[in-house]
């Protein structure tokens, strides 16, 4: 969560950051779980969050 907060703040020091694959990787090796779209959804609150940048 660190790092995605850091590219939300700072995006040009942190443009490479893939907040998205980091996680989706986390949940498999260490829950042997496949996250999908609407997990990810969820996790990021996308629908509350559509007008952040």
């Amino acid at each position: 969560m660190v790092r995605y907060m850091a590219s939300k703040i700072q995006p040009e020091i942190f443009s490479d950051a893939d907040f998205e694959k980091e996680v989706k990787t986390f949940y498999k090796d260490f829950f042997d779980y496949n996250l999908s779209a609407d997990d990810m959804d969820f996790i990021t609150n996308r629908e509350a969050n559509k007008e952040s940048k």
